[in-house]
């Protein structure tokens, strides 16, 4: 991590935070931005840190996590993903715009879209009424039109795993992510309710057997399966709270700058979250692609009709 500060006139500053990869994320993020305030806040009155010593450690997650299953437990784990693997889909081809090149810049652009109020109610209300996730119900609408833009009978997409032991470790700055492939299977005749249930059992399944990182698995293989290159090309995440927008310094007028580039690993990644306005709770999504592979009209035209089919969905 560094941090630099770059005056640009008397009144003037751009405060620079870099991050390494495994603290760039939103729970450091939402760690570090009012932490950074309030020690602001105090070392201007000449105080020292209130903050308090961790209990814990980012290390400490790490022994937390290789003690959390015995070997009985890891077996049934390894047997579930080898058999889950062994009937591999075909990889998710989206149509791109350009050909991937040999040499990938990954260099990234983010389109930001916003369901109103009005669906997101109804989506809510979809939801319980099928008894289901909120999660669910938009990951299995996002799988139906990537089937549409590339049919197939399955097709798998990166999801966000939910960590048992990561809440006592709430207040650490780190990398908690885990990610888990779900398969998402297609019938001729499927009604999306049906859909939507089976993706619910998916769900449920991987999250059971979530323990065993992926690239564990993938070295039993002969060659060894890459995630990145053979599945992992699209993922989805949710973010339980709407993500720190701006830093808060007394006497200050912060503003953040947005960044046109970014870095991506998989040719496309959503990001949406939930988030309180005076108009009611709405759903943002940050839709975060490949520059190399996409244009910015395409990536809107799809984040369009996503949106268009969310409206079909909650009609039926």
């Amino acid at each position: 991590m560094f941090v630099n500060l770059l005056q640009l006139s008397e009144t003037s500053h751009i405060l620079l935070i870099g991050l390494h990869m495994m603290l760039a994320n939103e729970q450091s993020s939402e760690i570090l931005m009012p932490e950074l305030s309030l020690l602001y806040d105090t070392f201007l009155s000449d105080n020292p840190s209130p903050l308090p010593e961790l209990p814990l450690q980012y290390g400490d997650y790490v022994i937390a996590e290789r003690q959390s299953l015995t070997e009985e437990g890891l077996k049934i784990r390894r047997d579930y993903w080898q058999q889950w693997l062994s009937q591999e889909p075909q990889p998710l081809n989206l149509p791109t715009d350009r050909p991937l090149p040999e040499v990938q810049s990954f260099q990234a652009v983010t389109l930001e879209t916003e369901i109103s109020p009005e669906l997101t109610t109804q989506l809510e209300i979809l939801s319980q009424k099928q008894k289901v996730t909120f999660f669910t119900t938009i990951a299995t609408t996002f799988g139906l039109l990537l089937h549409q833009y590339a049919p197939k009978e399955s097709l798998v997409i990166g999801v966000p795993a939910i960590d048992s032991n990561q809440q006592q470790f709430a207040s650490v700055m780190g990398d908690f992510g885990k990610h888990l492939l779900l398969r998402l299977d297609f019938g001729e005749n499927d009604h999306f309710f049906q859909l939507l249930k089976r993706v619910q059992q998916e769900m449920l399944a991987v999250i059971t057997h979530q323990d065993v990182p992926f690239e564990q698995i993938a070295k039993t293989f002969d060659p060894p399966i890459e995630r990145n290159k053979r599945f992992f090309r699209v993922y989805l995440d949710f973010l339980q709270k709407a993500p720190t927008e701006h830093l808060e310094l007394s006497g200050l007028n912060v503003t953040p700058i947005p960044l046109k580039l970014s870095m991506a690993r998989v040719d496309l990644g959503v990001l949406f979250w939930k988030k309180n306005t005076p108009s009611g709770t709405v759903i943002k999504l940050w839709w975060k692609y490949k520059k190399d592979l996409f244009e910015a009209d395409t990536i809107a035209r799809i984040a369009s009709n996503f949106e268009n089919l969310l409206e079909v969905i909650v009609n039926q």
